[in-house]
């Protein structure tokens, strides 16, 4: 059984209203369905990795708003996204009166969020991974087109362990171009 902090609702509450301003509809959505996909992988996943899954993307209600350079790469682009969120969330929890050791391993957690590296980093990225294919792949593809959803598919599955492709690829997706698309990259 876990035990949260005494703050945990009113941390959780925030990222929730933080991230409502983001500009994009399913970011608390998608924020919740990360921490669902968490849940899933590590029923015992702790309040760390808790916190992480909501705001892992929590920079995207902050303005300025990061988008991608002109001559940047996808990957130091999503670099520059994850550290922005560890930071963010460092503040909040500090604000918050979480220990430091808590803050410290949270912040890391977002941070390298898109990359994995460790066990609990890795459920992390790929509850992320999953979510996208669960909760924000439709709206994503009405946003970016067929290309721009191409290279999102791309770099959401081939990041993601073995584990969470096996649960993308039982995601229904009722579009049939994103299911055609799924399911050549799926090969």
């Amino acid at each position: 059984m876990i035990i949260y902090s005494p703050n945990f609702k009113k941390l959780k509450s925030e990222i929730a209203e933080i991230l409502s301003k983001a500009g994009f509809p399913l970011e608390n959505a998608h924020s919740l369905d990360t921490l669902k996909w968490v849940k899933k992988i590590d029923i015992n996943a702790g309040e760390c990795l808790q916190i992480a899954a909501l705001a892992h993307d929590i920079d995207r209600g902050f303005d300025p708003k990061i988008t991608r350079g002109t001559n940047e790469t996808y990957d130091d682009y999503k670099k520059r996204h994850a550290k922005r969120s560890s930071q963010l969330i460092a503040e909040l929890m500090n604000k918050y009166d979480y220990p430091e050791n808590m803050v410290k391993k949270t912040s890391l957690l977002v941070e390298n969020h898109e990359v994995g590296g460790d066990k609990e980093t890795n459920i992390l990225m790929d509850a992320d991974s999953v979510s996208f294919f669960s909760c924000n792949i439709e709206w994503y593809f009405k946003y970016k087109g067929l290309e721009g959803t191409k290279d999102k598919i791309l770099f959401m599955y081939k990041r993601a362990t073995p584990r969470a492709k096996q649960m993308i690829k039982n995601i229904k997706i009722e579009n049939k171009e994103l299911q055609s698309m799924c399911k050549d990259i799926f090969k």
